[in-house]
């Protein structure tokens, strides 16, 4: 035990320090638990908090980058293939399209993440495979064939 006045060392049954006289406090075992089991419940307090905003920048960071493909945003607008002065597609955020050489509105969606879905008037689909959506450039896989459209035109 140390004294709470000058520092130094004490026998624990001192009831004054040796060195400057001031009397020693005894602290009861009960207080020492309370202060321990009030300490634990800081720590969970605070890693419950690191938890929570751990998860709040997951979320965060999900909804800015996706975690996902995210193409149904990406997908809205005309596209053009490279020889069209027509878009080949419109595709509207409400799941409708006009696609080229379909006659009446169709519907799309995204399914699987990277299935780009389209059903026309009759409810006949084709199915195509995302590759990618960069810099406005929208690559469709169709088995061995693949296609680029532009968005907006090239």
């Amino acid at each position: 035990m140390f004294c709470g006045n000058c520092g130094k060392k004490i026998p624990d049954d001192s009831m004054f320090c040796p060195d400057c006289g001031t009397p020693v406090k005894r602290v009861s075992s009960q207080s020492v638990q309370k202060a321990e089991a009030k300490n634990k419940n800081h720590k969970i307090v605070g890693i419950i908090a690191v938890g929570v905003l751990i998860v709040l920048i997951l979320v965060v960071l999900f909804s800015i980058f996706g975690g996902g493909s995210n193409y149904e945003k990406k997908l809205v607008g005309e596209w053009y293939s490279e020889d069209n002065d027509d878009p080949e597609f419109i595709f509207y955020s409400d799941g409708t399209c006009e696609i080229d050489n379909w006659s009446g509105a169709c519907k799309w969606n995204v399914v699987n993440d990277d299935q780009l879905k389209l059903t026309d008037i009759w409810g006949e689909s084709r199915t195509s495979t995302i590759e990618s959506i960069k810099n406005n450039c929208l690559t469709l896989r169709d088995g061995d064939r693949a296609a680029e459209y532009y968005k907006n035109g090239k």
